[in-house]
């Protein structure tokens, strides 16, 4: 799901990164795109050779042993955005994603953080970027209920209260994994679960955008949400 690197933002409709959902308000184009490459430098510096949990601790100053033992927390992107906190940090990742200027690259079975050379040139005033700040979940509501009206599947009535439930867990699996949300799976997939409410693994397999990798790694979990489980008791 790439997106403009214009500025504009990313693909009309995905209903799955934190600017199409409302999740954050945007950065003026100045402070853009200083955020934007200082987060690109801290993902640089790293080499691609660790996770989005690893980059974050490190423009956050937060050393540890095995950064110390690499080296990272004597550069100067260490701590470089320590006073912006670890939400704005995982969103800006997000976003920088979504528009094409990180990637995050599977090796090992271990998801790592990489800069495209889109986010090299940008680094080297070469391009322009969009990036917001997380704002109040008290002000989400209405863009969610947005993205489930968008949603192709929004005739097959999905359960609202099921949909937040899945994006619970849909939270807590890209956390852990240190990958943006819709790596696991975009909006349109949780509202057809939502809807459909598949019961088995092959009903599971059967909804848009499962596949058979996701629905190995993820189905046993998300059935249990959609059974009734806490996605908090799952994962």
């Amino acid at each position: 799901m790439g997106a403009s690197r214009s500025g504009e933002g990313c693909a009309v409709g995905c209903a799955a990164c934190d600017v199409c959902l409302g999740e954050t308000k945007r950065l003026s184009d100045e402070d853009a795109l200083l955020m934007a490459r200082k987060v690109l430098s801290g993902a640089w510096r790293a080499g691609g050779r660790f996770g989005t949990g690893y980059v974050v601790n490190m423009l956050l100053g937060r050393g540890d042993e095995r950064m110390t033992r690499n080296g990272h927390d004597s550069l100067q992107v260490f701590g470089l955005l320590e006073e912006s906190g670890e939400a704005a940090v995982r969103s800006w990742i997000d976003q920088l994603i979504v528009q094409d200027f990180l990637e995050v690259v599977e090796e090992r079975e271990y998801p790592l953080l990489r800069i495209t050379e889109a986010g090299k040139a940008l680094c080297r005033d070469a391009g322009t970027v969009r990036l917001g700040v997380p704002v109040p979940p008290a002000a989400r509501g209405r863009k969610k209920s947005k993205a489930l009206r968008k949603s192709p599947v929004s005739d097959l009535s999905p359960d609202e209260e099921l949909f937040e439930r899945l994006r619970r867990l849909r939270r807590l699996i890209s956390g852990k994994l240190g990958v943006p949300p819709y790596v696991v799976f975009h909006d349109s997939a949780l509202v057809e679960m939502a809807a459909l409410k598949p019961r088995t693994l092959d009903a599971f397999g059967g909804v848009k955008g499962v596949g058979e990798r996701k629905l190995e790694r993820y189905g046993a979990a998300f059935l249990k949400v959609i059974a009734g489980e806490s996605p908090d008791a799952v994962w």
